[in-house]
């Protein structure tokens, strides 16, 4: 069963994330959120990638993509945030990828859960 207290726990470990943000944060017109600037690794390289949650209605099409429910805890991970790639990308949780785009901010997105189970 969903409660409050995982929803606040998730945002606590965004806000840790945030921590990281002296190097530089933006955030991309798909909502993605970018937290400190590694310019040693890429010119464009970001430490923490923390994708835009999901509304009920996206997850729902998930669900549909992956042939089941999923998990309470992911569900209510994946309204908070899309996935994320941390710690350049040492850490990753899948989400709904949306765009394959190589290039510009499109190129910010998570790695699909539905390729997973390929």
């Amino acid at each position: 069963m969903i409660d409050n207290t995982d929803s606040k726990k998730i945002t606590n470990i965004i806000d840790k994330l945030n921590d990281w943000g002296l190097n530089g944060e933006a955030v991309t017109k798909n909502g993605t959120l970018l937290i400190c600037k590694v310019p040693h690794v890429a010119p464009e390289a970001w430490l923490h990638l923390i994708y835009e949650g999901l509304s009920d209605c996206e997850l729902k099409e998930v669900e549909k993509k992956l042939g089941k429910k999923l998990p309470d805890d992911l569900y209510l991970f994946l309204k908070e945030a899309n996935g994320m790639n941390i710690f350049s990308d040492s850490i990753g949780i899948y989400g709904n990828r949306i765009s394959y785009a190589r290039e510009g901010e499109e190129s910010f997105q998570p790695y699909d859960l539905a390729d997973m189970t390929r």
